[in-house]
Formats: structure tokens, sequence, C-alpha cells
């Protein structure tokens, strides 16, 4: 017994309404849940419904922590890829050469 293609679009409905937002993670997540229904779908002949509620009654805190530490870790990582790619001699001379502008703009506005 496999998954539907609205099985699989059920288990993103649910991630995406619990607030599971990096579409990576959330894919990831997507493809963990869905081996476990189906494996449990055909171990205890069961409705895909019902294995899926059992599961998330089961396995939902634990998703949800390792989630938190998987945004986390992917934050950490973004934010540490904008440092590297603004600490650059570009992007250096041109955040310089703009607050110069804006400093001689809103001192020639004074009165």
């Amino acid at each position: 017994m496999s998954l539907t293609k609205e099985n699989i679009e059920f288990i993103d409905t649910y991630l995406i309404n619990t607030d599971i937002q990096f579409v990576d993670v959330r894919m990831e997540m997507v493809d963990h849940i869905a081996t476990a229904v189906e494996n449990d779908m055909q171990e205890n002949n069961r409705s895909f419904y019902d294995t899926f509620k059992y599961y998330m009654v089961l396995h939902k805190k634990q998703l949800e922590k390792d989630y938190d530490r998987l945004r986390k870790d992917l934050q950490t990582k973004s934010f540490g890829i904008l440092g590297r790619k603004m600490a650059t001699y570009p992007f250096v001379v041109l955040f310089i050469t703009l607050w110069t502008m804006l400093f001689f703009l809103e001192s020639g506005f004074q009165c």
C-alpha cells in the first residue's frame, strides 16, 4: 500500500499549518513521516488518516523539537554565508561610499 499524491499533500499541508515554514526542512519531514506512515499502514492494515493521526500523537513534540533545531542551524549557516559575502572588498567600499553620500546629503539639508 503506497501513499497517494493527496496523502503527501495532506502531510505537507499539516506541517505548514503547524508553522513549519522552511521548505527544505519540511520536505525532509514529509519524506520521513510518509515513510513511517506507509510502513505502519502496511504492518497494521489501517487507513492513512488513522495511521497519520496515531503517528502524530506519538511523534509531534519530537518533530517540533527537531524542526526548531534544524531551523536554528539553517539560520546560523545563512547568516554566516551572508556575513562572508558582505565582508568582500567591493561591498565594504560600496557601503562606505553610500554612508558618506548619505551623511553629506543629510548635512546639506539641515537649517
